[in-house]
């Protein structure tokens, strides 16, 4: 029984062990998402940021094995020029966007109500186009301007993820404003682990949906 109990003992704790594997998984992402938030204080960085991290995460689940800082810092060179360029368009689309929806709201009721429907549409089209123009980025060598173009073709073909995304989107944000209990856990999450584990679940979406087109 003692062998028997070594054994898996050291089962436990081989370095080819699920267990093992989940927890370097776990490890690289909360190291991701801590060079993730770093990387966006500036703000205008916020495309490099995000372009790195969904790059890094690819080489990961593709098998390399370096530390999570030296692939994320590897990603930012590669990737520093145009994901720098995509990060400023993005701030000012969403910029634009919430400028003019403080303006609707502060304007006359029937105004704001025909409007409101108007700027929500243009809200979600923005976004899941963002959503998809970040990853497409990684090995896109054409202009910003064909790439937002084939990120919004993408966005609207790819349905299944677009809609996973956006529920999630619409369901924290409920969830937000449930209590301030429960802000202050989700925001422990996403300052720990959360940006880096929606990316990985992203990259899983998008990579099923490929694999199933494939097999279509």
């Amino acid at each position: 029984m003692r062998t028997r109990g070594k054994e898996e003992t050291v089962s436990i704790f081989d370095m080819d062990s699920r267990l093992t594997k989940s927890l370097s998984g776990l490890y690289s992402l909360f190291i991701l998402n801590v060079l993730f938030i770093i990387c966006c204080l500036p703000v205008v960085t916020i495309g490099i940021a995000q372009c790195s991290l969904y790059a890094s995460i690819l080489e990961i689940k593709n098998g390399n094995t370096q530390a999570p800082f030296v692939i994320y810092c590897d990603a930012v060179k590669k990737y520093g020029k145009k994901s720098f360029s995509l990060g400023l368009i993005e701030l000012f689309g969403i910029g634009v966007f919430y400028l003019d929806w403080l303006i609707i709201n502060l304007s006359h009721k029937n105004f704001s109500y025909n409007l409101k429907v108007l700027y929500f549409g243009i809200g979600i089209l923005l976004l899941v186009t963002l959503f998809h123009a970040i990853p497409m980025s990684l090995g896109y060598k054409k202009s910003l301007k064909h790439l937002i173009k084939e990120s919004f073709i993408a966005a609207s073909l790819n349905l299944v993820p677009s809609f996973i995304l956006l529920a999630g989107a619409f369901v924290l944000s409920i969830l937000f404003n449930i209590s301030v209990l429960v802000t202050m856990a989700l925001f422990s999450f996403f300052l720990v682990i959360g940006f880096s584990w929606v990316t990985y679940f992203h990259v899983l979406l998008i990579e099923q949906n490929n694999k199933y087109k494939n097999e279509s």
